[in-house]
Order: structure tokens, then C-alpha cells, then sequence
């Protein structure tokens, strides 16, 4: 019978450690859920907001300085309620066409009712019903939608190549055993 010594036995090459693929993969979904949020925080920081309140339901006179568009707010509408809700004239009386908006935008407490454009210079009256508790009017720049719509998708793809960066780059970690 012989006897043989026993030696430990060594594994040498690459192999896959559990934690670190774990921990690249946190950290990749960790960073990519970080850039989806400031793209969505950058592009919802974007979002015009009316810097003058007019109380409902008396309509709101607004000067304007030049021609151009503007978006509608209502404050503390309901979102479903607030489109269609208000109506523009010139200061001469004559109707305005207002666009409804075609989804949901919110700033803060005011909720996208329409947008209308300016012609020239000049009053316009802005009426709108207090639908869905609506307590005020106001007017801002009309909301970048492609530029939200940039970051978001922006956020998206730039979360989905860090993810495919993150679980190769863990899955090629090396392990050494001795």
C-alpha cells in the first residue's frame, strides 16, 4: 500500500465570484435608476410654472408685450377636468382658438389647460370654469415636451448601456483561490 501526501489542491484560472457580479450589478442598477431620476427630475424642473395667479372665476385680464404662445394653468384642478376649461379673447372681444393639450401636464399644483397664440401685443381675457376645485388662471411659456420626452428617453438608454456595461464587467471579474 502506498501512501501518498496529500496537497491541497489549487484551482488556477478565472472563475466567477457570486459577490463581486452581485455588487457590480447593485451598483450598475444603483447608478442607472440615479441617472433615470436626474434625467426625470431635470426635464420635470423644466416644466414652466405661471409666476401670477389670477382668482377663478373672474376672467383674467393679461397683458401681453409682443405675439407668441402661451400655455394655460389652472391650479388645483383635477387633470381630466382642466382641458377644454378655458377660453381666450383679444381685449376687442374677439375669440381665440385654444388647443387643448393632448396628455396630462403638470407643474407643481397647476395643470395644463390649453395653449393659444398671441397675434400681437396687447389685453387678452382668459376665462375658464373652476372645474374639479380650480381656485386660479395663470399663463407661463408652454411646457418643452420633446425636451422631456429627450431626458426621459435619454435616462432610459443611458440606464439600459450602463446595465449592459455593469454585468459583463461582473461577470469577467476574476477569482484566485489558493
Amino acid at each position: 500500500m502506498s501512501s501518498m501526501g496529500s496537497s491541497p489542491v489549487r484551482f488556477v484560472g478565472r472563475k466567477r465570484p457570486v459577490v463581486a457580479i452581485v455588487l457590480v450589478f447593485v451598483l450598475g442598477v444603483a447608478a442607472s435608476g440615479g441617472l433615470l431620476v436626474a434625467g426625470v427630475l431635470t426635464a420635470v424642473g423644466k416644466m414652466p410654472t405661471p409666476a401670477t395667479a389670477h382668482p377663478l372665476p373672474a376672467p383674467a385680464r393679461i397683458s401681453l408685450d409682443g405675439p407668441g404662445k402661451w400655455a394655460i394653468y389652472l391650479r388645483n384642478s383635477d387633470a381630466p377636468g382642466s382641458k377644454g376649461a378655458c377660453t381666450v379673447a383679444t381685449g376687442e372681444g374677439t375669440a381665440v382658438a385654444v388647443e387643448s393639450p393632448a396628455g396630462t401636464v403638470q407643474s407643481g399644483d397647476w395643470f395644463l389647460a390649453g395653449t393659444y397664440r398671441a397675434e400681437q401685443a396687447g389685453d387678452y381675457l382668459v376665462g375658464c370654469r373652476p372645474v374639479g376645485g380650480a381656485d386660479a388662471v395663470g399663463l407661463a411659456e408652454p411646457p418643452d415636451v420633446r425636451g422631456f420626452v429627450g431626458w426621459l428617453v435619454g435616462g432610459i438608454l443611458g440606464s439600459l448601456v450602463l446595465l449592459g456595461v455593469t454585468i459583463p464587467a461582473g461577470l469577467s471579474l476574476p477569482l484566485r483561490r489558493r
